[in-house]
């Protein structure tokens, strides 16, 4: 870590632990998240030219629970269709687990886009929210989340069957 992260980390380090912790329950996510929230900080910008650390920090840190979240959800919700398609016959082992790599496959994939792209994919896709409610809620106009669904479209596409 360069010397100004390493003063960003020993000062707000501890604080958003203590905030993750009180929101997640588990030490070792909370530990988890501040790794990954400074990760991702530092992977954006210098964290010593950040003007409000714990506002920008525990932004980061939110939007990495919202997309744990979402992606327990996406799980949640292929292992449920996989229960009623084959109710009567549960599936192997190794199918399961193929299933589980699949996913995490994808939540990797969704993870190298711009948060606000994969946020606007997501929210389409897997929830079902309308293109407007999607603009509204994010304060976007209706021809940017248009834009950066075909864009993730494409990226995805590319990566599946382009790059392998």
């Amino acid at each position: 870590m360069a010397d100004g992260a390493d003063l960003i980390y020993r000062q707000h380090g501890g604080w958003l632990y203590r905030w993750l912790r009180s929101r997640v329950y588990c030490p070792d996510r909370a530990e988890d998240l501040v790794q990954d929230t400074f990760c991702l900080a530092l992977r954006g910008q210098r964290l010593e030219d950040v003007r409000e650390p714990r506002p920008f920090l525990s932004r980061i840190a939110h939007g990495l629970m919202v997309d744990e979240c979402r992606r327990r959800d996406l799980e949640r919700a292929c292992l449920d269709v996989l229960a009623t398609e084959r109710a009567t016959e549960a599936p192997a082992a190794e199918n399961l687990s193929a299933l589980l790599e699949e996913i995490a496959w994808i939540d990797a994939l969704l993870g190298t886009l711009p948060v606000r792209a994969r946020d606007i994919f997501l929210m389409a896709k897997i929830e079902g929210i309308p293109r407007d409610a999607i603009a509204d809620e994010l304060k976007v106009s209706r021809s940017t989340v248009e834009k950066d669904l075909k864009m993730v479209i494409r990226y995805c596409y590319d990566r599946i069957y382009r790059n392998g």
